[in-house]
């Protein structure tokens, strides 16, 4: 995919906190290699078929996308559509770690995650699922989210909010989709689209509250800088995956006035101001941004590569 291509850009929109530098690692398609060998797939590797016997739950195939959901998301959505159910509607639709073996649909093995279309159960780690929504079909529209804030799973069908699925999730999932029987086709959107289920008033939701509870943070009466770095300490803590802010946000300056529709998280910060004693100082913008406090710039992160290496 071109670097200005309106998929990316649409992506950059969405999770502006990804860092580019470390060449974009969003799932963008399925992949050709960690899938079991009957997944057929094609329409630039977005499109899966079921290629195998559809006899019995041994015959379960599966495919991960190309990236794990980085956390620095905050909130990460994608869609399945459904092509064909096949013969049986035996699709599941999730998310999995790298470690689990893809002759299973997603939520049946450990540290897997799954909603099943001929049943409409949550499977979580287990073979056994729960009841949780609607069984789907053929044009039916399924979507996954992670809520990384709160730690949660939802989905959607299209595009209806289905609620919590899953809690206390892993890092470093994987979307997944399984299928179970002759005919299945299914199509992901991993955003280079619009989605059906408007996840963007979700996004905008989540950045608001994230940028209340900073606001609403106590500020003792001590030197402004010891105030704002206890305030950032404190919330990082909570929320380590807010650490790695691309350059371009570390850089921006602050401004007031309204966010807009595709507004990120540093959007609403820039644009809030609070007020200590004695001072007029927007603290939430160099919450966010001042890199002395910050410590997320360009040649902080080579360091830190360099010694992780």
């Amino acid at each position: 995919m071109e670097n200005n291509s309106p998929g990316l850009n649409r992506l950059r929109t969405l999770y502006p906190f990804v860092c580019e530098e470390d060449g974009f690692p969003l799932p963008l398609c399925w992949s050709s290699e960690d899938k079991f060998y009957f997944v057929g797939l094609s329409e630039n590797n977005l499109r899966v078929s079921y290629q195998g016997y559809g006899k019995t739950q041994l015959d379960a195939v599966s495919v991960r996308a190309t990236h794990p959901i980085p956390s620095a998301c905050g909130l990460y959505y994608y869609e399945v559509k459904i092509i064909n159910r096949g013969s049986d509607g035996y699709i599941g639709i999730g998310l999995s770690a790298e470690e689990v073996d893809m002759n299973a649909l997603p939520g049946w093995r450990e540290n897997s995650f799954g909603y099943h279309g001929d049943d409409g159960k949550s499977f979580c780690s287990s073979g056994t699922g729960q009841t949780y929504g609607p069984t789907f079909t053929t044009n039916d529209v399924i979507g996954c989210g992670i809520n990384f804030i709160d730690n949660t799973c939802f989905y959607t069908k299209n595009g209806l909010n289905l609620g919590t699925a899953f809690v206390d999730l892993p890092l470093n999932l994987y979307p997944t989709v399984g299928l179970n029987s002759h005919g299945e086709v299914v199509e992901a959107n991993f955003g280079q689209s619009p989605f059906v289920y408007k996840i963007g008033d979700d996004m905008r939701e989540l950045r608001a509250r994230i940028a209340s509870v900073i606001l609403n943070y106590p500020i003792p009466d001590k030197p402004m800088e010891a105030s704002i770095q206890s305030m950032i300490a404190t919330y990082l803590v909570h929320h380590p995956q807010w650490c790695d802010v691309p350059r371009s946000a570390s850089s921006a300056s602050s401004s007031s006035g309204n966010a807009s529709s595709d507004s990120s998280l540093s959007d609403i910060a820039s644009s809030t101001t609070i007020s200590s004693p004695g001072s007029s100082s927007s603290l939430l913008s160099q919450f966010w941004f001042n890199r002395n406090f910050f410590h997320v710039s360009k040649d902080s992160r080579r360091k830190r590569k360099a010694d992780d290496a």
